[in-house]
């Protein structure tokens, strides 16, 4: 799929939308879940009249989305596209951190805004905040939450952490969890970098003979998963076992155990907030079964509920004028089912969202942190 185009006919002006977004290659499944998202969204816009400038303008909503097929510089090219040639009045980020800092490079050069929902790492601060909209909490704090529940528990003190050698995604989310893990107290015994998915089993043993207390991994799903079945099949793991891809539905399906495993997560359908704009979770999610067939991981909820922050900036801007929209997003304190939305007033990072970690268990997914969102406790191996 080289494009693709929603609109509603009309006569009215439209306020067009542009994204690069992976429907192929490494990340399709998260980039398919993000485009979804945003699809069902834009549906939902039309349905209602259109997107408000203001209170008294509404607009039709055309979106024009491409496949970056998960080539960063592919993604740099699209947008560079999207705001010479299709002239989009809102630009929405890709998925994947790479790609998302690829595309806000191409927007602080040419002075336009980037609607960031599936770009976490934390090098996006060397981008000029008044050209971006983070709609997703950074990298830095992925573990933050597991290593809290290890501190208040009392968990060992060793921590292993392994992570993939390339991109600034993985190399962000150890950074930030080894280092609030050293402020707590712990010590980093086990250090490692993902090789080759059949080299796997090689990493997995060397790390269970140091025997941590905690390990920590983060990369591409493929690898989490790949290292997950490798640790699965060690005569013994470590006590707690976190991975990035814990969360997603794609762990489940694959790992034939997947019990036991920890998982950041930006958004999980269980967790229920009473929201100033849209749907609730479970409206949201019912509606993307009923019309994607399948379940909503957080990518397609993170694209969803960046077009809820549009919606909001537009009606209090007025206009589609973006220093308006960004002074609009700068002043927002917004709740959707997706969380809270607060962004801070120096770095533009978000402040307001806070991740929820789960574990594996019995088939399903349980929330164990934090304590006012928790359905379950941790459980250790």
């Amino acid at each position: 799929m080289n494009g693709a185009k929603m609109a509603q006919s009309t006569d009215r002006e439209t306020v067009r939308l542009g994204a690069a977004l992976s429907l192929t290659g490494r990340y399709a499944s998260q980039g398919r879940q993000a485009w979804l998202g945003l699809r069902l969204w834009g549906e939902a816009v039309n349905r209602s009249g259109g997107l408000r400038i203001g209170e008294d303008d509404a607009r039709p909503l055309q979106m024009i989305v491409y496949d970056d097929r998960s080539r960063t510089k592919r993604t740099a090219a699209l947008y560079e596209r999207l705001i010479a040639r299709d002239r989009v009045n809102l630009l929405v980020g890709p998925y994947g951190s790479g790609a998302t800092l690829a595309a806000a490079r191409v927007a602080e050069r040419d002075g336009r805004l980037l609607w960031n929902h599936g770009g976490a790492t934390t090098a996006l601060d060397e981008i000029d905040p008044a050209t971006r909209v983070n709609v997703l909490s950074p990298t830095s704090r992925y573990f933050a939450g597991l290593i809290e529940l290890c501190h208040r528990r009392g968990v060992g003190r060793s921590l292993a952490l392994v992570h993939s050698p390339t991109g600034t995604f993985a190399r962000t989310v150890i950074d930030g969890a080894e280092r609030l893990a050293h402020e707590l107290g712990f010590e980093t015994t086990c250090t490692g970098t993902y090789p080759s998915n059949d080299e796997m089993p090689a990493l997995a043993e060397r790390v269970t003979r140091s025997r941590p207390d905690i390990l920590l991994g983060a990369g591409a799903a493929d690898q989490d998963i790949a290292f997950a079945r490798a640790l699965a099949a060690c005569e013994s793991r470590p006590p707690v076992v976190g991975l990035v891809a814990a969360a997603i539905e794609r762990f489940a399906d694959e790992l034939e155990d997947a019990d036991g495993f920890f998982g950041p997560s930006q958004w999980e359908e269980a967790v229920d907030y009473t929201p100033d704009r849209g749907p609730t979770s479970r409206q949201f999610a019912a509606r993307y079964r009923e019309r994607c067939g399948s379940e909503p991981d957080y990518p397609a909820a993170q694209s969803y509920a960046t077009g809820l922050v549009i919606e909001h900036c537009l009606a209090q801007a007025g206009a589609l004028d973006e220093s308006a929209l960004r002074a609009a997003a700068a002043a927002a304190d917004l709740t959707t089912f997706y969380g809270h939305f607060k962004l801070d007033p120096t770095t533009g990072a978000q402040t307001g969202h806070q991740l929820v970690i789960i574990q594996r268990r019995d088939g399903a997914k349980h929330i164990v942190w934090p304590p006012d969102a928790a359905n379950s406790e941790a459980a250790r191996n």
